[in-house]
């Protein structure tokens, strides 16, 4: 290792990734770092990687994993003592490595080495074995390391492990590997509405609603008519859901109770659920006891069907284990012209045969239908299982690594309901389960065995309409800024994690740049869903310098990006050298729709976007209801905003007669898009709007003042595949919000103590200019530049002097800082 570190071999390191990847850091103490490593045994590879890249056999393969590994060690050592960023020159190296080898050699294909960015890893896993070697690197002071670019190739690992994917090797130690974050799949369930008179204006929509969780090899039709039953009775939404690998829900190589219960985080943020009753059995009970216990936040009551708290018995691990591995080969078996139920019996009969003594009656046979075994016809008509078997038995081997300890408890109303024929015997459990759950209650069920909800329905439906019915009360109720925070918790660990990694070269302010980023997340609306936002980016003619803040341009209400800023988002990024986005808001332009609207929302919606691009700070440059969005962005979360421009908007409600005014135009439009003639370019069927708006709102005026006013109309049009335009906005939505300007934001609060410069027109409405006084309360060194002349949109008006304006003053607070 001495000799690996020597000084000429620092040099060659340094040398080869350039001075642009090293990095100031201090100095670890690497002895005791890598203390816990062995040394390894010298490099050898075993052949010459030819043109082409052979296949290798699994022997080779593995022996190339274990190289790998022990390479990977000398080079984190190494490059701590060069102070070396390693992911940075890794990714010199493969950019480097592109130029040398076209993609078609790497791949052995003619797959551009671009078209991999819209992929999912873990199709492209499945499909196209040829892959680069991509990596992030993990220390063992947790200081997270990231390939950018490409971070959706490669994976978060912790220690000296790598992910692999490279030529036809795949995934060489998975035994090694430890991820930091989850990758949830797609969910198939189904839903269960009361039944009662228009639910959809029901108050009891905003019950918690209850989920299903099913068994092992099992699927979400195992509960049959339960879920509307309780549904109803309850007067709550009910799902029942395939777990991952199971029925119609997306298959993973990756099978364990953290990841079924992460699944279930993730399904419920989609649903807008911000707490639910779990119902689980078997390995669904599982779920549901981890949820509890892990995000107590998140869960109102449990019923656990059949499921130890503690991990359930040796002998017990094994049934599931001959489950899966039988099964398939009792598939093979079945006779062609059997139905679905015949196929079913066949295969527990096949799989109850080579169970141990005493486990082979887990199941009633005479209880026993087709969810018990999910089958599919294949094409040609043969039968097969619903469920990845393989992944399945790998987790299954590892049954101790696969089901998690628990250590925790919680304090809600939970139920254990077990059947007093069941081997499982769930009843010898009880200190385990009074200790995590020391309100729970226990219910034996006569007569039935591990199935309950199918060997005896009416008695488990009765046994939990009392349960559930009985401890719905407000004490049970929890405070929405704990279920925010646990939300965030889960939501947005992965973003936090890359930006800790960006101050990790100044460890004073790591902690509170985290902390920062934490309080923000968690203050934010638990109902909140961020929407997609469409956007154009512009990069400066020569490059960006990265060391700046990016500028965001935002358009106001009537508007979209294109129509508002044309190309001068572009002019002030080649002035400014600073990167440059061009966004949409919600409901408008490409973005996309929703039926919630209002401008408290856009400023969420924005700080979003910040977050997901991993932008330390911005420029805010925003035009009327952009402008806004950028005061309310600004106030709320001060630290990422830089400098700000606020193009003819003040700080103050928007009173109800502007929004008036707003609505009759845009009510104008909605009428005009009938009339548009065919045939009309773009800028005819902007003055055909013009006009029409024009005669409508001053039937008084002649043609030339309808087109002196076309500076102050801008209109999102877009034809459809029969020529006609259509407006690219969800006018019905924002139309309809308009109508009350006290429900459109929430009076603002807060000081922003940044550089703030607000831009208006003497002859507008909004007349900004005499605002000032309450602009100054909340932008104390507020700065208000006027132009004289113009109406509402300045930077149309005179676009020259509005992007001299704009360029000055960043270079201004650039020489200032």
């Amino acid at each position: 290792m001495e000799e690996f570190e020597s000084m000429n071999n620092q040099k060659f390191l340094k040398a080869e990734v350039g001075d642009d990847a090293q990095i100031e850091a201090k100095v670890i103490d690497t002895d005791s770092t890598f203390s816990s490593h062995p040394n390894f045994e010298e490099i050898q590879w075993r052949g010459e990687v030819k043109e082409g890249l052979p296949d290798w056999t699994d022997e080779d393969k593995e022996h190339l994993s274990q190289e790998l590994s022990d390479v990977l060690i000398y080079l984190l050592r190494l490059s701590e003592k060069c102070h070396i960023d390693l992911p940075k020159a890794v990714l010199k190296k493969i950019v480097l490595n592109e130029q040398k080898y076209p993609a078609s050699k790497v791949y052995g294909s003619k797959k551009k080495y671009s078209e991999y960015d819209s992929s999912n890893n873990a199709s492209v896993a499945q499909k196209e074995k040829r892959m680069l070697v991509l990596a992030c690197i993990c220390d063992r002071n947790s200081n997270f390391s990231l390939l950018q670019k490409y971070e959706k190739y490669g994976a978060f690992v912790s220690d000296y492990t790598l992910h692999i994917y490279y030529n036809s090797i795949m995934i060489l130690f998975d035994h090694k590997r430890v991820c930091k974050y989850h990758v949830p799949v797609r969910l198939a369930y189904n839903s269960f509405e009361p039944e009662c008179e228009d639910w959809s204006l029901s108050p009891y929509r905003r019950n918690s609603p209850i989920i299903f969780l099913h068994g092992l090899t099992s699927c979400k039709e195992t509960w049959a008519s339960i879920p509307q039953i309780l549904a109803n009775e309850l007067k709550r939404k009910a799902y029942t859901l395939d777990a991952r690998n199971h029925g119609d829900s997306g298959w993973s190589d990756i099978f364990t109770t953290d990841d079924l219960v992460n699944d279930l985080l993730f399904f419920m943020d989609a649903v807008n659920a911000d707490r639910a009753i779990l119902i689980g059995h078997s390995m669904g009970g599982t779920v549901a006891i981890q949820m509890a216990i892990e995000a107590p936040e998140r869960v109102e009551m449990i019923v656990v069907e059949e499921m130890f708290v503690s991990q359930p018995p040796e002998i017990l691990l094994q049934v599931p284990l001959l489950y899966v591995r039988r099964a398939p080969m009792a598939v093979k078996l079945i006779p062609r012209d059997a139905d679905d139920m015949q196929a079913v019996r066949f295969i527990m009969d096949y799989v109850n045969k080579g169970l141990p003594p005493g486990l082979s009656d887990i199941h009633n046979p005479s209880k026993v239908d087709k969810s018990t075994w999910a089958l599919r016809r294949t094409a040609e008509g043969h039968l097969a299982l619903k469920a990845n078997m393989a992944v399945l038995e790998k987790s299954l081997i590892n049954a101790k690594d696969t089901i998690k300890v628990q250590n925790g408890s919680f304090d809600g109303p939970a139920c254990f309901i077990y059947g007093k024929q069941s081997v499982f015997n769930v009843s010898l459990d009880e200190e385990n389960i009074r200790k995590c759950f020391p309100n729970a209650i226990l219910i034996g069920v006569e007569g039935a065995k591990h199935t309950v909800h199918s060997d005896n329905p009416q008695q488990f439906v009765d046994a939990i309409l009392n349960f559930l019915t009985s401890n719905m009360t407000p004490k049970n109720r929890l405070f929405k800024e704990k279920i925010a925070m646990a939300r965030f918790m889960q939501k947005f660990s992965w973003d936090l994690q890359q930006k800790a990694f960006k101050l990790s070269k100044c460890s004073s302010c790591n902690v509170e740049f985290f902390s920062k980023v934490y309080l923000r997340h968690s203050s934010r609306k638990s109902k909140y869903r961020p929407v997609r936002l469409a956007y154009e980016i512009f990069e400066p003619k020569g490059g960006s310098n990265d060391r700046l803040s990016p500028l965001i341009f935002l358009h106001g209400i009537t508007s979209s990006k294109e129509e508002t800023w044309g190309d001068l988002p572009q002019v002030i990024a080649d002035q400014t050298k600073r990167k440059a986005y061009n966004l949409d808001a919600r409901n408008h332009g490409d973005s996309e729709w929703s039926d919630e609207f209002d401008f408290d929302l856009n400023a969420e919606d924005l700080l979003h976007f910040i977050d997901k691009k991993n932008f330390r700070k911005v420029v805010i440059i925003g035009h009327s209801m952009g402008g806004l969005t950028g005061i309310k962005a600004a106030l709320k979360e001060p630290e990422r905003i830089e400098m700000l421009f606020v193009e003819e908007k003040f700080t103050k409600k928007v009173p109800q007669a502007f929004m008036d005014d707003a609505l009759r135009y845009m009510n104008i439009w909605k009428e005009a898009e009938k009339f548009i003639p065919p045939g009309l370019n773009k800028e005819e069927a902007d003055a055909f709007i013009t006009e029409y708006v024009m005669r409508k709102l001053h039937p008084q005026n002649k043609p030339q003042d309808s087109r002196q006013s076309r500076q102050d109309l801008s209109y999102p049009l877009e034809k459809d595949y029969s020529g006609h335009y259509f407006f690219k906005a969800n006018l019905e939505v924002v139309l309809e919000k308009m109508k009350n300007a006290d429900a459109m934001m929430v009076e603002n609060e807060g000081i922003y103590e940044g550089p703030a410069y607000f831009i208006y027109a003497t002859k507008s409405q909004y007349q900004v200019g005499k605002e000032k006084h309450h602009i100054l309360k909340h932008f104390p060194k507020a700065i208000f530049i006027p132009f004289e002349g113009s109406k509402h949109f300045v930077h149309k008006a005179y676009p020259d002097l509005f992007v001299e304006t704009v360029v000055k003053f960043i270079k201004q607070n650039e020489k200032n800082e």
